[in-house]
């Protein structure tokens, strides 16, 4: 069982994500606003993998520069959503470890997991 946090504020995508990988350790939180509580959170998960879903919400930055910059999370795999088709070169910019747009999440969310996390796949993922 892999232990992940999804970042967003889409319901959508909030059901798409626990409809795949709900019978894993899934926390789901808001992508709008990294506060101490979350940074805190998310320390205290220690993460096997994160979603973190690009909205125009003006913290989405500071999430993924905060779990690229903090010692718990830096080498965590992180997976980029977003409805647009600039999040691939968003993603390279960033050097995210995958993009999905939400068309294909569905499609690729389980697979994409599941290569980002090489014991994910020794635990049966």
């Amino acid at each position: 069982m892999c232990r992940i946090i999804c970042f967003t504020d889409t319901g959508a995508v909030a059901s798409t994500v626990e409809a795949t990988l709900g019978d894993h350790d899934l926390h789901l939180l808001s992508a709008t606003r990294l506060t101490a509580d979350v940074r805190d959170l998310v320390q205290r998960l220690a993460p096997d993998v994160v979603l973190l879903e690009l909205t125009r919400a003006l913290d989405n930055a500071h999430l993924f520069f905060f779990l690229r910059s903090d010692q718990v999370t830096r080498d965590t795999p992180v997976i980029l959503v977003s409805p647009s088709d600039f999040t691939t070169h968003h993603a390279d910019i960033l050097e995210a470890d995958s993009v999905l747009g939400h068309a294909t999440l569905a499609d690729h969310l389980s697979s994409t997991v599941a290569r980002l996390m090489p014991k994910a796949r020794a635990v049966g993922f």
